[in-house]
């Protein structure tokens, strides 16, 4: 069938003969065989989709045509299409599969309606059950007596059931966070009252957060803005619970009530919360590689638990618990270790171990019903109150432990002796791993040596006349130069002859031998070569003014020194 056939046809449908007999459907291909009864329906349904594809004809013809324009052009040819299709909508409407569906339901419905019509009504309450809106007489058994008699008309009850998984107790995983609007945070082992699922209750959490190794670390508080996890013991709730936790349930609050909010993660018949232990040690008795140490623990059980555990000292030397030691003078719990390195007494020992968190088994529903609703009546229920109601209530001041207290740590720089290596490990050392600090010496340099002979000069004149004799003897050597140094040592050995008695007695003898002394200063001379020639043992006197009567520049020093 061609466009031009396809569009004879659309202008044939604007008769008003019904149309019957079978058709094909354009857009599925599917051929379709219609009953004079359903007629009406089907030719409308046929009427629209000619005139859909009338339409789709037009304007595709339209456009393709050379120098056709666009949607313009082609809108008077289409416009005759779309007033057929306009006016076949109106007659009846394309039924989707969602109203078929919905009609096909109806349809099941009304019949399931007919069949149950039929029966008794006993018969279809068990069949089909309470029909919404209808009024029941519920009879409840094992009610305590104070729920008639504190019943309020204008509290609602909730009735609802429970799963068989949702009676059992045990212990709550849950991720919880505290609220934004609660003023303060939330601390461990506080009591909260839990609105979990039909269940409103008591129980005292324990917070942690999940830790490398998937270890649950206990936390003391709740942190700020971030989640944390969460263990407490209730009726087992199914995962993915939501709940809400209260402080307290009283009519007077002042600030936000909700607590805190989360989520149940899993239900376990254990709590998984660990908690750091550090156990601190001193070595009262130190060998080569093992050590006693005292103070850890109080009892053999106790070290017994821990047997193999890692220790470690404040210097960095790694160790292990080996065995107990029998009870003697410094207590019971004393310890044998074995260390990398050989301890000082001055060390101290740490042991770092993770120990379980008990979680109180604590149950406490809330039976709010079954006492007086009024907020100032005496026999309201009432909860377990936390440690600062508590103290709040009595009037007890915060208890304040001094070893918990921040104080700034004052430690003595610690001298350790220096490090000796043997020549022998030396030797067989490589080259980079034996020492490159020399060893002082321990002959003297030659600055101490001059400094040494300065002060036995200083020695020789102690009066102030052989000071002034030697100043002017090294005044007189340094004008006349080198070859008159070798008279400086004659000249000052003269004059210390001169102010020494014992010396000045051997002058006056006159035949005296030279002391031990002299001898050995004249060998040394001797041996340097500058040596003067000695007549009797005695140096040839030098003048006043050194050699021929001394020279000019001695002289007038000497005139200046007499003027002044």
């Amino acid at each position: 069938m061609n466009r031009h056939g396809d569009a004879g046809d659309a202008a044939d449908i604007d008769d008003d003969e019904p149309v019957y007999g079978d058709f094909e459907d354009l857009e599925t291909g599917q051929v379709v065989t219609t009953t004079p009864e359903a007629g009406d329906a089907a030719a409308a349904l046929r009427t629209r989709k000619l005139a859909l594809k009338a339409m789709f004809d037009a304007e595709h013809d339209q456009r393709g045509a050379p120098g056709g324009g666009g949607a313009e052009d082609g809108a008077p040819a289409a416009a005759p299409a779309k007033r057929a299709v306009a006016a076949a909508g109106d007659e009846a409407e394309v039924e989707t599969f969602y109203d078929m569906r919905k009609r096909e339901m109806a349809e099941q419905l009304a019949l399931t309606r007919e069949e149950l019509s039929k029966l008794q009504p006993r018969v279809r309450e068990a069949m089909e059950g309470h029909n919404s809106g209808a009024y029941l007489r519920i009879v409840l058994e094992r009610v305590p007596c104070e729920l008639v008699q504190h019943f309020d008309p204008s509290v609602p009850l909730l009735l609802g059931g429970l799963l068989p998984a949702e009676q059992a107790m045990g212990y709550l995983h849950v991720r919880l966070k505290k609220h934004r609007w609660h003023t303060k945070v939330l601390k461990t082992r506080d009591p909260l009252v839990f609105s979990l699922g039909w269940r409103r209750f008591q129980s005292v959490p324990v917070y942690a957060i999940a830790d490398q190794g998937g270890r649950r670390r206990m936390l003391k508080y709740t942190p700020e803005h971030m989640h944390c996890l969460a263990a407490f013991y209730g009726p087992q709730a199914a995962p993915n619970t939501a709940f809400a936790a209260f402080q307290t349930m009283g009519a007077r609050v002042a600030s936000f009530r909700v607590a805190a909010t989360g989520v149940v993660l899993e239900a376990d018949a254990s709590a998984r919360i660990m908690k750091k232990l550090k156990l601190v040690g001193y070595p009262y008795r130190v060998f080569k590689n093992t050590a006693f140490i005292k103070g850890m623990f109080t009892s053999a059980v106790e070290v017994a638990r821990f047997e193999g555990a890692s220790l470690r000292t404040v210097s960095g030397i790694r160790g292990q618990v080996k065995k107990a030691l029998r009870a003697g003078a410094e207590g019971d719990g004393c310890i044998r270790a074995t260390f990398e390195d050989k301890l000082l007494l001055s060390d101290v020992v740490f042991l770092r171990a993770w120990v379980a968190v008990d979680v109180p088994r604590l149950y406490n529903p809330v039976a709010s019903l079954l006492q007086p609703r009024a907020p100032d009546a005496e026999q309201a229920w009432q909860g377990m109150r936390t440690v600062a109601q508590l103290r709040r209530e009595q009037g007890l001041p915060i208890p304040v432990n001094t070893d918990s207290l921040y104080r700034p740590v004052e430690r003595q720089a610690r001298v350790f002796n220096a490090l000796h290596v043997p020549r022998a490990l030396q030797a067989a050392l490589p080259f980079k791993s034996k020492p490159k600090l020399e060893a002082a010496k321990r002959r003297k340099t030659l600055e101490q040596k001059a400094r040494q002979r300065r002060c036995a000069a200083r020695a020789c004149t102690r009066t102030p006349r052989a000071r002034r004799l030697t100043r002017r003897l090294y005044v007189r050597l340094a004008a006349r130069g080198r070859d008159g140094a070798w008279r400086a040592a004659a000249v000052h050995d003269g004059a210390a002859a001169k102010y020494d008695p014992q010396r000045k007695g051997e002058k006056a003898g006159g035949a005296a031998e030279p002391a031990q002394g002299d001898a050995r200063k004249e060998a040394r001379r001797r041996r340097r070569g500058n040596a003067p020639a000695r007549a009797g043992g005695k140096e040839a006197p030098l003048s006043r003014g050194g050699e021929a009567g001394g020279t000019q520049e001695g002289a007038r020093r000497r005139q200046r020194r007499r003027r002044g």
